[in-house]
């Protein structure tokens, strides 16, 4: 699996003018959003070790001759981004600024899919390169989308047309802000781990976003995130009786082809 995180030190020894965005939209099913990437990109997950647990962090990316394009999102343990929304925000600009040893010379108030945003611009130690970026805080979920590329107006216009192709689908609005209490074993936190165990074992990283989120709403099949929850447990403690088990096996068989 290629990893996509050190996109950021990669693109800052480089200068060069953006292509324009392709014109059909990949679709992530766990992240819940739709964006113009110029072409298929790649997954991959990692860990943020933090007071209130493990925070799985996703990564949609794609580097191209001229750029690189990148879509994360992480979700947050309930409650800790309703109290720090805005610090989540500021933590990602900074963190954007220091993979590339730079520094943040831009700060405005946008959108992102019709939703307030914060977008900012990081200039690279390689004064001919950039990063502009925007973040948000939806539900329980941090979005940071974010084009790199050359310090010029072509990029700023690539940047435009990757932000504005970027879409979050209603349907999984829900998703980002439920969350138990204790922040374990909900429907986001179901499909992050199901991702991180999945890209982790597979060379195609990118159909386990399909795989996932597919065993979620099959494993969930009408149940509240409560009794999803519950249900969760059981399954890991193997305590379903033959009967459930054998009903688990059936819905996620039909997943299986899929990764």
């Amino acid at each position: 699996m290629r990893r996509i995180n050190g996109a950021f030190a990669v693109a800052a020894t480089m200068g060069f003018a953006l292509a324009a965005t392709a014109a059909d939209p990949f679709v992530s099913n766990c992240g819940g959003f739709s964006v113009a990437f110029p072409g298929n990109p790649s997954l991959s997950v990692s860990l943020q070790k933090l007071p209130a647990g493990d925070v799985p962090t996703v990564t949609f990316g794609q580097r191209i001759p001229d750029g690189v394009f990148l879509v994360r999102y992480a979700d947050y343990p309930a409650g800790v981004a309703a109290e720090a929304g805005e610090k989540l925000v500021k933590n990602a600009r900074q963190a954007a600024a220091d993979e590339v040893e730079g520094k943040v010379r831009e700060k405005d108030s946008t959108t992102l899919s019709d939703i307030p945003a914060e977008g900012f611009t990081v200039a690279h130690k390689n004064p001919a390169t950039v990063s502009i970026s925007r973040a948000l805080v939806l539900g329980n979920r941090l979005f940071t989308v974010t084009v790199l590329g050359a310090a010029n107006a072509e990029t700023r216009q690539s940047a435009e047309t990757f932000f504005d192709s970027f879409q979050i689908h209603a349907d999984a609005m829900p998703l980002f802000e439920a969350g138990l209490p204790d922040g374990s074993g909900g429907f986001r936190e179901f499909e992050s781990g199901c991702l991180l165990g999945c890209a982790n074992k597979r060379g195609a990283a990118l159909r386990c976003d399909t795989y996932c989120s597919c065993v979620r709403r099959e494993a969930a099949a009408g149940q509240s995130e409560q009794e999803f929850s519950q249900w969760l447990n059981r399954v890991r403690s193997s305590s379903l009786t033959p009967k459930e088990k054998e009903t688990f096996e059936k819905r996620q068989a039909k997943c299986l082809a899929l990764r």
